[in-house]
Formats: structure tokens, sequence, C-alpha cells
């Protein structure tokens, strides 16, 4: 007796179990649903012509498809040149990147007697027009889903992927042009003082180089090489007219500097 009561007790708890599992499973599908259904509200609006199912079944796939950064990579408004470079790279690997720019553009609506298209591929000049809307959907969710508070940062929302874009390269690009030209600017500015540090000097060229490099300037190794020279004052001339030589490199350049340094500050 007490064998067969503990049989059907396992039973009863293995049941319910299964009963609590489906539950849960359900009860997450159904959030699933709800979240896609405010996303697409919110995200599309009445301007885009989706339709209600078709919004539902498309941004839950691009939830789990959809290239995601991770959190410090997403853009936040200050890290606009790695960010549109890894953006960049996430859209041809898709074949994605006319979506970005424009180049692919919306097909008319076809007539209701036309036969179902053959499907194309995702970088092709003539998709479908429910092709053109998944993919187009599929490159807007690339940049709102990898941006920090979107909305917050001006961008445009509530159109396609490539008004999207082009309101991230209005905003941003110009800023980020400025910023590097400054950047670019302060450290062709910067002259060595004799009985200064000069190891400290060079420290601080090279962090402005960097600084000026991650900005988007185009300062290649001859360039800083020559403007390391030229900051430096007029009693340093013996030695800075070999450092011309095209077969040397900055960090030569910056090793030979060193090295006149310690010779005359122990003279």
């Amino acid at each position: 007796m007490t064998s067969s009561s503990n049989g059907t007790t396992s039973v009863r708890r293995l049941l319910c179990l299964y009963i609590g599992n489906s539950l849960l499973l359900h009860l997450s599908r159904q959030s699933t649903l709800l979240t896609t259904k405010t996303y697409c509200v919110k995200g599309y609006g009445p301007k885009r012509s989706l339709n209600f199912t078709r919004n539902l079944i498309l941004n839950t796939e691009m939830s789990s498809t959809t290239s995601t950064f991770s959190e410090i990579d997403k853009f936040d408004g200050t890290n606009w040149l790695s960010w549109r470079r890894l953006i960049r790279t996430a859209a041809v690997a898709k074949g994605a990147f006319g979506y970005l720019d424009g180049s692919i553009t919306c097909p008319s609506t076809p007539p209701a007697t036309t036969p179902s298209p053959a499907e194309t591929s995702w970088d092709s000049n003539t998709p479908s027009l429910n092709e053109w809307k998944a993919h187009d959907a599929w490159t807007l969710g690339l940049l709102i889903f990898n941006t920090k508070n979107p909305a917050g940062l001006g961008i445009n929302i509530d159109s396609t992927a490539a008004e999207a874009w082009t309101s991230y390269i209005n905003t941003y690009e110009k800023a980020s042009n400025m910023a590097w030209l400054n950047a670019e600017q302060t450290l062709r500015n910067m002259t060595y003082s004799d009985c200064t540090d000069f190891n400290n000097f060079i420290i601080n060229m090279c962090n402005k180089w960097s600084d000026a490099r991650a900005l988007g300037s185009k300062i290649n190794d001859e360039d800083f090489k020559d403007i390391i020279i030229t900051s430096l004052p007029e009693s340093w001339n013996p030695i800075a007219a070999p450092l011309y030589d095209p077969n040397m490199t900055s960090a030569d350049t910056i090793a030979c500097l060193q090295i006149w340094y310690t010779k005359i500050n122990k003279n």
C-alpha cells in the first residue's frame, strides 16, 4: 500500500511540474507578444504600411536575429566613429547596406493579380515589396537596438532605416568632424621648451595624436614625425635635421630625441 501511495504521489508531482512549466512557457510567449505590440505602436506608428500581424512576427524575429552589440559598444552620443564602423560592418555582412544608405529603394505596390515573385537576396536591388519592408525593418532595428535612448539622442525612429541613418549623420558626423579638427590643431600647436621634461612632453604628444586619430584625424606616422620635429626649439637644430630621413619612423625619431635629451641633461 505504501509503495502504491508513493508512486501515485510521484506521478502527481511530475504532472504538476509539467503543468507549471507549460503555464510559464505560455506566459512568457504572451509577454513577448505584448512587448512587441507596444514597440510596434511606438516604433513604427501609422506611417509604416506593415500590417499589425506582420509587425508582431517581424519584430519578434528581429529581437533574436538583429546584430546586438555589447552595452559598452552601443551608441550613447559620444562614440560615433567606433559605433559607425560596427554598424557598417554588420549591415554589409547581412547584405543590408543598401537599406542603410537608401540605395535600395522601396518598390511600388504590385497589382493584386501579380503572382508572387521569386525570393531575392538581401543585397538585391530589385526586392519584392514585402522583402523590402522586412529588410528595411531589420536595418532600422539594427540602429535602434544598438542605440541607448535613440529618441533622447534626437534620432528619427518613425521612418525608414535610411532616414534614421541620415538623422544620425546630420547630428553626429558634423560634430565629430569639428572635434577631430580641434584635436588635430591642438596637437600641431604643441611646442617644446628647453629646461622642461622632454619625456613628459613626448608622452603628452603621443596621447594627443591618439586622441585625434580616435576622432577621425588622418595624421599618419610620417605626419606625426614632422609635427614632433617642428615642435622643437632652435637649440635642438643639430639633432633635428637628420631626423627628416624618410626611412625613419616616428618611433625612431622619438628614440633619437630621447638619447639627445639624456645627453644634454648630463652635460
